[in-house]
């Protein structure tokens, strides 16, 4: 009840299987770039460490959290103590159960993630799939907004 209005997205995340083995299963290729740096690909802080199990969580709509277009590094910098950035299995999730958003020309920055120390997980469109890639972080981009979710969440 608390999340009305901020966090309006239930998903559920499954984090048994590797993100990088989820993606190919949801057929959500991964650029090169990101594929060669799947080694330098971790959580931004140990609040962005996900659970060993799957659970659920609230995450907030695009644009809900941020409606004007920020960099991923300005946004990690305004999350509140009750937010946590997106990471590639909410990405996942997202994707999975809301193809609607990417299709319409909506993406996410995961920003709860670092690729080496100066890239950022995304999901987007590329040919009109769905794909993981790995932008700069401190652009901001016009059709991207960060994936949030509430910090709290429901495991198992």
């Amino acid at each position: 009840e608390e999340y009305k209005g901020k966090f309006d997205v239930p998903l559920i995340v499954e984090t048994r299987i590797p993100w990088q083995r989820q993606a190919e299963l949801a057929g959500i290729p991964l650029s090169d770039f990101l594929r060669k740096s799947i080694g330098q690909t971790n959580p931004w802080t140990l609040r962005s460490q996900p659970p060993e199990k799957a659970y659920t969580g609230w995450f907030s709509k695009w644009g809900q959290r941020f409606t004007e277009k920020i960099s991923p590094f300005d946004a990690r910098n305004q999350l509140t103590h009750d937010e946590v950035g997106g990471n590639p299995f909410e990405g996942i999730a997202q994707q999975v159960h809301h193809p609607e958003v990417t299709r319409s020309g909506n993406y996410f920055d995961l920003i709860g993630y670092w690729v080496g120390s100066d890239y950022v997980p995304s999901l987007d469109r590329w040919d009109g799939r769905p794909r993981l890639r790995a932008y700069w972080s401190d652009d901001a981009r016009g059709d991207f907004r960060p994936l949030v979710r509430g910090s709290k969440i429901v495991i198992g």
